[in-house]
């Protein structure tokens, strides 16, 4: 059913109805066997056949579509398209019962090999595709090998050979849309202006070789788009990739026969017409592969850089990446900042009481409550046990105590859960320093944790502002005499 714009909402056709979708699939089928049909140039084949492929993608990434309605929708779709192009009933059951037998198996191995629904997550989901393509193309190409010889007069061998090339070339044209699409970003051009200006140059590199095959023609032609298609595959993500892939060979595949770019042959034989299509549909294939697999690849370096990065435990920056950033920091110009370290007071109180699974809700909690009481550009770390840091982009030392003593106050009034639901409250003493032109980072860590030390040894639960780090302090830091002295700081919640 069709659910109306009331309230706010826009129109949505929902597929889970299965006569809904059932509908859907008739009319993609329908308009994709249009556009095949009137692209009929050689041996009254199509030279696109886009139907096929969009209608497995539509059962690899929806499984659930796999019901007797719905394969019944796509049968109506089939027929209304040879219907229109005059096709005789033995022609219509011939040749839409090729096509339909190839789906299901395609379809059919993937679902035995559990990776319905089929995304393109890693370089195995992309070997599935090319097997699950290969036995679609040649399960077709068997059913027309048999009705070759009635409807065309073709030999056996001949049709299946046209027949595989052909289904081939369009699985690997328009199936990789349909995977791209259900597995990430639509999104044509990269939002980082860098990676922009690579994707133009591979955008440009692309169109000068497409101009190319018209300009020095000959039998390499066809294939003078690889490196282009390839450096596409590498820049832009696997949908954009597949848009530019599929519309380059549609290209070609249309162009050759009309006669835009001529070669060395003429397309007269079967024999001439798979090998073209087969070069074509590689070229596809090839370039699907190299931008589904660098995709997979970046997400997976993301991962690891982000899990090399990050404490497992709270999410936060680890010591080493934390005290990169503060490096960086301190070496860059961008003025005054100031560093926070703070430190969970009779932290190990909580775990001989609590238990460690405690102690550790204790540091996530910990962290959950830096990331939303401190600036959302701040830069949190955990330094190791129970001892965390941030950095805070402000050369403003009052705002910074400030700050610092909102987050103490914030800590202190959480509730940490323990594994038998008893709430308990824990604090926590901070030391703030101010890192200025004249520091380094070990002097800046050293005057901070000398704050922090006089914060833990002034009673706890306390805010201590460090002296300028480019000054070594010859006296105990001043102390915030507004804040609290709480010397019990676990206490049940009842």
């Amino acid at each position: 059913m069709l659910k109306g714009p009331s309230q706010g909402h826009r129109w949505k056709i929902d597929l889970d109805i299965p006569l809904v979708e059932a509908f859907v699939v008739c009319v993609m089928v329908l308009a994709a066997c249009l556009v095949g049909i009137h692209s009929r140039f050689l041996f009254s084949l199509a030279s696109i056949w886009p139907a096929n492929a969009l209608l497995l993608g539509w059962l690899l990434v929806r499984p659930r579509a796999n019901r007797l309605l719905v394969w019944i929708g796509a049968i109506i779709g089939y027929g209304l398209g040879d219907l229109y192009a005059g096709s005789s009933l033995l022609s219509i059951v011939l040749l839409n019962g090729a096509n339909l037998v190839g789906i299901a198996a395609g379809f059919t191995l993937a679902r035995w090999r559990g990776v319905t629904p089929l995304r393109l997550g890693s370089p195995e989901d992309v070997v599935m595709t090319i097997v699950v393509v290969a036995v679609a193309s040649v399960t077709t190409a068997v059913a027309g090998g048999l009705s070759g010889p009635i409807l065309f007069g073709m030999p056996a061998g001949s049709a299946f050979g046209i027949w595989l090339a052909a289904e081939f070339v369009n699985y690997a044209l328009y199936l990789p849309l349909v995977l791209a699409a259900a597995s990430g970003s639509l999104r044509f051009l990269s939002r980082s202006s860098q990676q922009r200006l690579h994707q133009y140059g591979a955008l440009a590199c692309l169109s000068v070789l497409i101009l190319s095959m018209s300009g020095i023609g000959g039998p390499g032609a066809p294939t003078y788009v690889v490196p282009g298609l390839l450096w596409c595959a590498i820049v832009f993500r696997p949908f954009a990739s597949a848009i530019l892939t599929a519309a380059t060979c549609t290209w070609i595949l249309i162009a050759v026969p009309l006669g835009y770019f001529r070669l060395p042959y003429e397309l007269v034989t079967p024999a001439e017409v798979t090998s073209f299509r087969l070069s074509i549909g590689m070229m596809a294939m090839g370039a699907f592969a190299v931008s589904a697999i660098s995709s997979a690849w970046r997400g997976m370096n993301t991962e690891l850089r982000h899990l090399a990065a990050h404490d497992p435990l709270t999410g936060v920056l680890n010591r080493g990446a934390f005290l990169t950033r503060l490096n960086q920091q301190v070496s860059g110009r961008n003025g005054a900042f100031g560093l926070l370290m703070l430190d969970v007071d009779h932290f190990k109180a909580i775990n001989d009481s609590f238990g460690h699974a405690a102690g550790d809700n204790a540091l996530r909690t910990l962290a959950e409550v830096m990331r939303q009481a401190l600036p959302q550009q701040a830069i949190i770390g955990r330094l190791g046990g129970e001892e965390f840091a941030a950095i805070l982009a402000r050369p403003d030392d009052a705002a910074n105590l400030a700050t610092a003593e909102a987050l103490r106050s914030a800590i202190a009034a959480t509730a940490i859960l323990t594994p038998d639901g008893v709430a308990i409250h824990a604090t926590v003493s901070i030391g703030v320093g101010m890192g200025t032109s004249g520091c380094n980072q070990t002097e800046l860590l050293a005057v901070t944790d000398a704050a922090l030390y006089a914060a833990k040894h002034g009673g706890r639960n306390l805010v201590v502002s460090a002296a300028p780090c480019t000054h070594r302090p010859t006296e105990a830091p001043k102390t915030n005499p507004s804040a609290p002295r709480r010397r019990n700081v676990i206490r049940r919640t009842m």
